[in-house]
């Protein structure tokens, strides 16, 4: 092809055509032209049409640097000011058309993180109305005083779940089921100066302890799902919450137990908002672009992961989930821990990576985790590793070590 000649074929709607007009010259081999498709025409019936026949355009003299559109693409265009003539413009090919196009701003609907469900004002309710019946609260507080306590409740039940969840991480070892255990709780109220020398000694919070464990003969026959052990489960810790209110503010200040409870979580706050605080700045930081497109990326990556990591304890024919302990040991093989995020705290990695469920009693959807609530415990376990670094870049150094961790096994099973 001479420097100075442009040899066009045309798409015309689903089919090729030359310029009239031009002089044609005839291809010593056809040449096979991709059609491009628009959404104004009806599909191709073929997608590809070979071509041995081109016009020819001549641009200017031989070696000319001068000459139009000279070193780049080209496309023939009718001229407007010569009915019947054409000229020759630089042509952008589709893929630079749509670099150029105005990317979408990123929103958290669109993301990998979008089907996460939060903690609103309804879900809090249902859960609360799942726990509340369950205690055996009715057998100590009456009449009005048992409706009017339930609504206090409702009312703290999100500071409740922060206390319960970190209280509940601290007294499993991961294989176990979360439930508070009788030292954890005596600490949490020892350390909010809820005990006294009357009517809330250790020995006396032990015996509320043991109280809010026994199960009602009266109630529900249906077993739980899960086995009874020496800790407290979600209902059961807020049937002790409320036993404690009642024996420490009712006998001692004369309240009514709405008000004994009432005052029992404004002692118990401070303790209760530093985990909320670090769960509302984890997902602040977690549920962005940089952190979705980074997950995105390692998408291939974090589905091998879980795989390798779940179903140890999932029953036959279920969807593999994630425990606890499986979590513990992704977190060590990922080289998690450090001193700022010891071993002993991947159980609360992994609780501030699940998602609240209402039904804790017949239920074990709390236990374990789904693909969506693995990638957030691991984002959890990079922000509580307090490295100075981004959320994105320590995430991004887990994946990095996972990634090499999971080929070098890939190949040594390969060499077997």
């Amino acid at each position: 092809l001479p420097p100075e000649q442009v040899w066009v074929i045309l798409q015309v709607d689903n089919g090729l055509g030359l310029v009239p007009g031009l002089p044609t010259a005839t291809l010593p081999k056809p040449v096979h032209i991709k059609l491009l498709s628009a959404e104004e025409l009806a599909e191709a019936p073929v997608s590809t049409i070979a071509a041995s026949e081109v016009s020819i355009i001549d641009l200017g003299k031989p070696g000319s640097e001068d000459a139009p559109c000279a070193h780049s693409r080209t496309v023939v265009l009718d001229d407007p000011n010569r009915p019947g003539g054409i000229y020759v413009v630089p042509r952008m090919t589709q893929a630079e058309h749509l670099r150029k196009k105005k990317v979408k701003a990123w929103s958290f609907s669109q993301s990998i993180f979008a089907a996460w469900r939060f903690e609103d004002e309804q879900l809090l309710t249902s859960a609360c109305n799942k726990d509340w019946p369950a205690t055996k609260a009715g057998k100590f507080i009456k009449g009005n005083d048992y409706e009017m306590t339930a609504l206090v409740c409702r009312k703290h039940y999100e500071s409740f779940l922060r206390i319960y969840r970190r209280c509940a991480a601290q007294s499993t070892s991961g294989a176990s089921t979360f439930g508070v255990s009788m030292t954890v709780a005596s600490e949490v109220l020892s350390a909010a100066g809820v005990m006294d020398d009357a009517y809330c000694r250790p020995s006396d919070v032990d015996t509320m302890f043991i109280a809010a464990r026994v199960r009602e003969k009266g109630a529900d026959k249906r077993p739980f799902s899960v086995k009874a052990s020496d800790t407290l489960l979600r209902f059961q810790f807020l049937e002790f919450l409320v036993r404690v209110a009642v024996a420490r503010y009712k006998k001692s200040e004369d309240m009514s137990p709405p008000d004994a409870v009432q005052r029992l979580f404004e002692d118990l706050r401070p303790p209760a908002h530093r985990p909320s605080t670090a769960l509302q700045e984890f997902q602040k930081a977690f549920h962005t672009e940089a952190c979705d497109k980074l997950l995105r990326k390692h998408e291939t990556l974090l589905k091998c992961v879980f795989s390798s990591h779940s179903g140890r304890y999932t029953k036959p024919g279920l969807e593999p989930q994630t425990s606890c302990k499986e979590f513990e040991e992704m977190l060590a093989e990922a080289e998690v821990f450090n001193e700022a995020f010891p071993q002993r705290e991947a159980p609360y990695a992994f609780l501030m990576g699940m998602q609240l469920y209402a039904d804790e009693l017949y239920s074990l959807d709390f236990a374990t985790m789904a693909h969506l609530e693995f990638i957030h415990g691991l984002g959890a376990a990079a922000f509580l590793s307090l490295q100075e670094a981004s959320l994105e870049e320590k995430l991004e150094n887990i994946l990095n070590v996972l990634g090499g961790k999971h080929l070098l096994g890939g190949f040594l099973r390969g060499l077997r």
